[in-house]
């Protein structure tokens, strides 16, 4: 995006990444409740790819939101990840999508994500870790907001090379008194993830980029968002 000056680069990250996605199903799976009582879980299972968000390994609800989760989209924070939010739960690859994601420079909350990243990264040898937070530089600048996880995980994968894209469990707290399913976080996650910026702005770059790529010629029915997503998106 443009030419910035970084210490280091993470084209070799997207360049991989692009490679592990192109031409598979995949499902993104958000923390939202409005999954419960869908019996999702076999379709969710059923795609190549199965990426969750955040704290998702949390949630054993296999009937609606699925057992798989090859790829989690973490935030990596120290103060809400270890090595045990990570091993053990069937992961292959994590991939951090936020911008403080970069060496000296520590997020609005005073932590330091490349740090915890990068000790993820070297205490769990069987995961692959992938830093993708210029991305989200791209969407916050087209944009104008300050969006969550869950919305750079979405808006990277709309530019991924996939086949299809099947969206589930994201609602951009339409729900602010049930944000979450119960077992996220045990139950004790009063956080919405905003940060002072209407929802609005993010959705509206999420269905803009969605009526991009359907614009460019992919075959129809590339994307699909199950009912809780699209009554979020377009009512």
């Amino acid at each position: 995006y443009g030419t910035p000056l970084l210490p280091y680069s993470q084209e070799n990250d997207f360049i991989e990444l692009n490679k592990f996605f192109y031409g598979k199903t995949v499902a993104i799976v958000g923390p939202a409740p409005d999954l419960i009582g869908q019996n999702k879980g076999s379709e969710i299972d059923n795609h190549d790819i199965v990426c969750k968000i955040g704290l998702m390994s949390d949630i054993i609800d296999y009937d609606n939101y699925g057992s798989k989760i090859d790829v989690l989209f973490s935030g990596c924070f120290p103060n809400l990840t270890d090595v045990n939010s990570f091993k053990n739960k069937g992961i292959s690859r994590v991939i951090c999508p936020i911008k403080p994601c970069i060496p000296g420079i520590k997020d609005v909350h005073n932590r330091d994500i490349w740090g915890h990243f990068n000790y993820l990264k070297s205490n769990l040898k069987e995961i692959k870790f992938y830093n993708i937070g210029l991305i989200s530089c791209k969407f916050d600048n087209t944009y104008l907001g300050r969006a969550s996880s869950g919305t750079f995980a979405l808006y990277f994968l709309l530019n991924m090379p996939v086949k299809s894209l099947s969206v589930y469990g994201m609602t951009w707290y339409k729900n602010k008194s049930k944000a979450y399913h119960p077992h996220y976080r045990n139950g004790n996650s009063k956080y919405l993830g905003g940060h002072g910026v209407s929802y609005e702005i993010e959705k509206n770059g999420i269905v803009n980029t969605i009526d991009d790529a359907n614009k460019e010629g992919y075959k129809k029915n590339r994307f699909y968002l199950n009912k809780e997503v699209y009554n979020s998106l377009y009512l």
